[in-house]
């Protein structure tokens, strides 16, 4: 992620706001050259130290022209950051985007900032944005529970599951969570599951629903044209299997992915 230059910092140029006078720090972001003051990347960053730190404790690398470090961040990106350490207006940040919390949070938690990624996520929590991407983003960032935990508790409470867009934006663990944790608060008994998910769910239909409906709402799902053989077969095989087993063949892998995680299976031998 960041590795010496061997030539040096040959066709680059300086930054315009971050090549400063006293500076002890070479840093190289694509074909920029910034120098900073090592002290913020040593007092904070484990990550950091154990690049720039001899075990005497004095700086050993990037400290001079010619043994600089590259970062593995764009100019802009890397500007972004170092907002954090030189911003003009001390605490406040009212003139930083949601798009610049989001690239310090990232570098913050890639190397290892963790006051500078709790700062990112406390101005987060100030800005508008929507639940899945902010959950999705806290996620990839591994913030810590505590800020997810009422994000998810907001996500198993909505009245409708998470569209396919929304599905798309987390991974497959979150996915199955936020299934399972809904199933239990919309059993008849949640208190008869499980909290730590080490039983199985038990959340049945609606008495008198019939299997042909359930059936039929899949057939929606997969978007299946009704079939008239196939309806009158529905008691003598695997025809609904076999008609999900060929349409995959339609659809893209996600789609098969959040069918099997949001939708409902219906086995011949457990008919409803």
């Amino acid at each position: 992620m960041s590795t010496p230059l061997v030539n040096g910092i040959k066709e680059t140029h300086r930054h315009k706001d971050y090549y400063i006078t006293g500076g002890d720090l070479h840093l190289i972001a694509e074909h920029t050259h910034f120098l900073i003051h090592a002290y913020f990347f040593l007092r904070e960053s484990e990550y950091f130290r154990g690049l720039l730190q001899s075990s005497a404790g004095d700086v050993r690398k990037a400290s001079n022209l010619s043994t600089p470090l590259h970062v593995d961040a764009s100019p802009d990106d890397f500007a972004t950051f170092l907002t954090v350490f030189y911003n003009p207006k001390y605490a406040y940040f009212g003139e930083m985007t949601i798009s610049d919390w989001i690239v310090i949070l990232s570098l913050a938690h890639k190397w290892q900032f963790p006051e500078v990624k709790a700062l990112a996520i406390r101005e987060l929590d100030k800005i508008e944005l929507d639940l899945v991407p902010r959950i999705a983003l806290y996620n990839k960032n591994i913030v810590d529970v505590r800020y997810i935990l009422p994000l998810y508790a907001k996500l198993c409470a909505w009245k409708k599951a998470p569209t396919e867009e929304e599905a798309e934006m987390l991974d497959k663990k979150t996915l199955t969570f936020v299934f399972r944790a809904r199933e239990r608060l919309r059993a008849p008994d949640m208190n008869s599951n499980s909290g730590d998910g080490s039983e199985d769910l038990i959340s049945p239909l609606p008495s008198g629903t019939r299997r042909s409906t359930v059936e039929g709402i899949i057939r929606g799902m997969l978007k299946i044209e009704p079939d008239t053989d196939d309806l009158g077969k529905l008691g003598q095989g695997n025809v609904l299997s076999n008609s999900i087993r060929h349409s995959s063949e339609r659809m893209s892998d996600s789609t098969i992915r959040h069918f099997a995680i949001f939708g409902v299976i219906c086995r011949n031998d457990h008919p409803v």
